[in-house]
């Protein structure tokens, strides 16, 4: 809730305000920071979970330096869940305790066929692109404003 107050004479009031506009850089990059803190959660529920759920737990919040936060997700293939890729040749390791673990195929014959299909069908047409990050962008960019405006709200002279 932002703070009311009421002023007696000019100069009190400019000095408030001059005193305000000081702190606002800061209250903005807590408001950021915050906001961006907050989308974890968001992402966590639309971030694909493929065998091992190693993209979904890689996700975290860096903060590096006073300006810098960023919302990073180690696992290696992030991108590639992500804009999708070209035709390459998949290693079959991967695929095969995909199938085992998100199909529940347990027949080991049947995994390994079924593994080649899916490997031979990347090395012809690639892999689709999720968009999971792109299409929670809007959420996300409004989640920040709100958490830069609460800060900003939160000001109370101090």
């Amino acid at each position: 809730m932002p703070v009311e107050e009421k002023f007696t004479d000019h100069q009190a009031f400019l000095e408030t305000f001059k005193a305000r506009e000081e702190r606002r850089p800061d209250q903005v990059r807590m408001g950021i920071k915050r906001g961006v803190t907050a989308g974890v959660p968001l992402l966590l529920k639309v971030v694909p979970v493929g065998a091992t759920g190693v993209l979904k737990y890689s996700a975290h919040v860096e903060f590096s330096g006073h300006d810098q936060v960023a919302l990073v997700f180690d696992a290696p293939y992030a991108a590639f869940v992500e804009v999708g890729t070209r035709p390459h040749w998949m290693p079959i390791a991967p695929l095969l305790q995909w199938v085992e673990v998100k199909l529940g195929v347990t027949d080991e014959r049947e995994a390994y066929g079924i593994a080649k299909a899916i490997q031979a069908k990347i090395a012809r047409e690639g892999t689709k692109p999720t968009w999971f990050m792109k299409r929670l962008l809007p959420r996300l960019a409004e989640l920040v404003k709100a958490e830069v405006k609460k800060s900003m709200d939160e000001d109370d002279g101090r």
